[in-house]
């Protein structure tokens, strides 16, 4: 992303270079790195009280706790340049919550069959792996449709005991499923397959 600032003035209580008011013309370019945090490269001029350009600075940002408004609780180190961010966590995110399911298959890869999916997630004793239900609520569609009129339709499936290993990889072999045909936005016509 780019964010042109224009002409921006500091106050010198901010700028702990010289402490004097400053004023900068400022472009800021760069990405994100994952969840909690962005970073890259400012470009631009201080114009006053001297002339200096700003060409090869840097600039970092991380993602605050839900106190990070309060000055007193801004953490004491931090990064101002890409190679200084922090990885993201490595360890293995907590999957529990609701999700919509898409399953495109080849006999139709526009209409994908929909699925209001609830996960519960427990985390091995060690923390590095788990297992996880999975709850499939098949969701109504229209021929041809991806959103219309998506309300529950047929019986759930739901399938315990899920093993999800440390770099969140699972499988589920779901057997044999009958999904109705109000479910089927392919060819409306009901459906059995082995998944």
């Amino acid at each position: 992303f780019e964010i042109d600032m224009g002409t921006v003035q500091v106050t010198g209580a901010a700028n702990p270079i010289t402490g004097s008011d400053i004023e900068a013309t400022l472009v800021v370019s760069g990405g994100i790195v994952h969840a909690s945090a962005f970073c890259g490269e400012l470009s631009g001029a201080v114009t006053s009280p001297l002339q200096y350009d700003l060409a090869n600075s840097t600039w970092g940002a991380i993602k605050l706790a839900d106190d990070g408004s309060n000055p007193a609780t801004l953490p004491p180190e931090f990064p101002y340049r890409c190679d200084m961010v922090p990885p993201p966590d490595p360890s293995l995110p907590d999957m529990t919550g609701d999700f919509l399911f898409a399953l495109v298959t080849t006999l139709d890869p526009e209409a994908p069959l929909e699925f209001a999916t609830h996960v519960e997630f427990t985390y091995a004793p060690d923390g590095g792996s788990g297992t996880a239900t999975f709850c499939f609520q098949p969701l109504s569609l229209d021929v041809g449709s991806k959103t219309a009129p998506r309300e529950f339709v047929g019986d759930e499936l739901c399938y315990p005991d899920i093993a999800v290993d440390a770099d969140g990889n699972f499988e589920i072999d779901m057997g044999t499923v009958q999904v109705t045909g109000a479910a089927n936005p392919i060819t409306g016509s009901d459906i059995e397959a082995t998944l």
